[in-house]
C-alpha cells in the first residue's frame, strides 16, 4: 500500500467540513466589507485632516495625534476581527480535517496494536525540551515562537509536529561604545518528532550539504562528541553531512533502505532538511518560509483552500510511512 493509498481521498474528508464553509465564507466577506469601509473612512479622515491643517497650521499636532489614535483603534478592531475569523477556520477546518484523515486512514501491515489519533492545538508548539534535545539547533536560542501543534499516534509511532521560529539576538558595540542589537533567524519551519519508545545508543545527525547557513557555522563544536563520518553511499554523502557519537549504531540506523528513503524524500521536497536520531526519537526539521494551516482572507472559502490544508496534513502525516517508522528495527 503506497502513501497515496493509506489516507482517505480529499472528497471523502471534505464532506466533513462542507457544512462550515458557507458560514466561514459569510464571515470572510463581512470582514472584507469592514476593511473596505474603514479604508474609505480613513481616506476621508486624511482629506479632512489635510484641509484642517491647511486652514489651521497650528493644529497640526492635535490633528496628527488624533489621526494616529484613530488609526491604532481601527487597526486593533480589524486585527481582532481577523483573529476571530482565523480561529474559527482552524477549529472548523484544520482540526476537523486532521481528525478525519487519521480516523479514515489504513496502514499497510496493520495489526491490532495500531492506533490512529491526533489532537490539534493551534496555540501550542513543540516543547523547548524537544527543540534542544533534537541537537539540530544551536545551544543558544534567545526567542522561540510557534503554533499549530499536532500530536498523536499513527500505527505504532507517537508523533508531534508544529511550526517553530528560532531567533538569536546578537549584540555588537562600536568604538564609541554604542551597542546595537540584531535579530538573526536561526530556523523557520516545521519540526517533526517521532518517538519509537525504543532507545538506540548515541546521537546521529544529518545536515543538508548543499545549503549554507551562516548562523549555524561552528554549531557542531557545541556537541564535541559528534564526529563526522562517511557512509557507503557516495550520493548520500554528497547530500548530507553525517555526524554521530556512535559510528556503529549510525550505520545500523542508516541502512541502505533508510538512506534511499531519505534521498527520495529530499528529491521530492526542496526545503532544507535536517534529521537527527536521539534517544528514542527521530527529529526532522524542514525549513520553509510558508505559514501553514492559515486561511486566505482574499480568496473564497472553497475547495481550493481546504485542499491546501488537506495536502499539507497528508504530507506531514505521511512522513511516518515515508521513512517506514512503524517498522521496528531498533531494540533496547
Amino acid at each position: 500500500m503506497g502513501i497515496d493509498n493509506m489516507f482517505p481521498d480529499f472528497e471523502e474528508v471534505h464532506s466533513a467540513v462542507t457544512p462550515h464553509l458557507d458560514e466561514l465564507e459569510s464571515h470572510r466577506q463581512d470582514l472584507i466589507g469592514q476593511i473596505k469601509k474603514h479604508g474609505l473612512v480613513t481616506l476621508g479622515v486624511i482629506l479632512f485632516s489635510l484641509l484642517l491643517i491647511a486652514f489651521l497650521p497650528d493644529a497640526i499636532v492635535v490633528v496628527g495625534g488624533a489621526f494616529v489614535i484613530y488609526l491604532v483603534f481601527i487597526a486593533f478592531k480589524l486585527y481582532n476581527r481577523y483573529q476571530a475569523f482565523r480561529l474559527e477556520f482552524k477549529e472548523k477546518v484544520v482540526a476537523t480535517l486532521s481528525k478525519q484523515i487519521l480516523d479514515l486512514s489504513q496502514l499497510e501491515n496493520e495489526t491490532e496494536e495500531y492506533e490512529y489519533k491526533c489532537h490539534y492545538d493551534h496555540n501550542r508548539r513543540v516543547s523547548d525540551t524537544h527543540i534542544y534535545n533534537s541537537k539540530l539547533f544551536p545551544a543558544r536560542i534567545d526567542e522561540i515562537k510557534g503554533e499549530d501543534l499536532f500530536q498523536g499516534v499513527l500505527g505504532l509511532t507517537d508523533f508531534q509536529f508544529s511550526e517553530i521560529t528560532l531567533v538569536e539576538i546578537r549584540k555588537s558595540t562600536n568604538a564609541k561604545g554604542h551597542t546595537t542589537r540584531k535579530r538573526v533567524k536561526l530556523f523557520d519551519g516545521i519540526l517533526f518528532v517521532a518517538d519509537f519508545h525504543k532507545d538506540f545508543d548515541g546521537i546521529t545527525t544529518l545536515t543538508s550539504a548543499n545549503f549554507v547557513n551562516n548562523s549555524f557555522l561552528g554549531h557542531f563544536s557545541l556537541f564535541s562528541d559528534l564526529k563526522k563520518m562517511d557512509l557507503e553511499s557516495a550520493e548520500f554523502n554528497r547530500a548530507f553531512h553525517v555526524r554521530s557519537t556512535d559510528e556503529t549504531k549510525a550505520r545500523y540506523l542508516l541502512s541502505s533502505s533508510m538512506m534511499e528513503r531519505i534521498l527520495q524524500f529530499k528529491a521530492q521536497h526542496h526545503q532544507k532538511i535536517e534529521i537527527s536520531f536521539v534517544n528514542s526519537r527521530m527529529c526532522i526539521a524542514l525549513s520553509s518560509g510558508k505559514n501553514y494551516f492559515e486561511p486566505s482572507l482574499f480568496n473564497p472559502m472553497d475547495k481550493q483552500q481546504t485542499r491546501s490544508i488537506y495536502d499539507d496534513l497528508t504530507f506531514f502525516f505521511g512522513m511516518i510511512e515515508e521513512f517506514d517508522l512503524n517498522t521496528r528495527i531498533w531494540n533496547k
